[in-house]
């Protein structure tokens, strides 16, 4: 598998045609390589007897129903913008977590517009790194923005100090600054939970 996905729309592709019986029906068998590879890897499709006798798993199977059942039928290279956006993204999230760089961000805060951020998973370091969340303010007082400040200098660089117009805009420049790949960051799941109804 490769650290890239080459193509989320032909590995979809491949999981419809093998959820209608047959596997190539909307990519051209010089299209398999890589696309297989990733579609099994992520989950989505199964090998039985040999490497092309595929059948669609579980998760496959679901997000045919959900979202690729109702494409046209031929090829996926005309499928343009009728793939949708959501099952794409799907393929991206398993795709990462299937590579270990599903970045997993864990967003609590602490008291109105205070918190603290920790990177479980997606990093390439031991240790979790860790922020505190917190507003950007003017010189009246006002909240302009939002921060995340890891002052401990994660993984013993110099501290970070990252803002942003919203608290997704920070994290993602908190999770540039640490080094993720830039899909990482866009697929990035952010969890928040809050302490005393904050």
């Amino acid at each position: 598998m490769t650290q890239f996905v080459a193509s989320p729309t032909h590995i979809l592709a491949l999981v419809k045609g093998a959820a209608e019986g047959d596997p190539i029906k909307h990519i051209t068998p010089m299209g398999l390589g890589v696309h297989l590879d990733d579609a099994v890897a992520c989950g989505l499709l199964a090998t039985r007897s040999s490497p092309y006798d595929l059948h669609v798993t579980d998760t496959g199977l679901a997000l045919y129903e959900a979202h690729l059942k109702d494409l046209p039928d031929g090829r996926a290279n005309h499928w343009g913008s009728a793939v949708p956006a959501v099952a794409v993204d799907q393929v991206m999230r398993l795709h990462l977590k299937a590579t270990g760089r599903l970045a997993v961000v864990e967003v609590t805060l602490t008291k109105p517009g205070i918190g603290v951020v920790t990177v479980p998973q997606g990093t390439r370091s031991p240790k979790q790194p860790q922020g505190t969340l917190g507003r950007t303010r003017n010189a009246a007082g006002r909240a302009t923005g939002w921060y995340v400040d890891d002052a401990c200098g994660h993984d013993g660089r110099k501290p970070i100090r990252v803002t942003g117009r919203t608290k997704d805009d920070a994290l993602r420049k908190y999770l540039r600054a640490l080094g993720l790949w830039p899909d990482a960051i866009t697929y990035a799941h952010f969890h928040y939970t809050s302490q005393r109804g904050n």
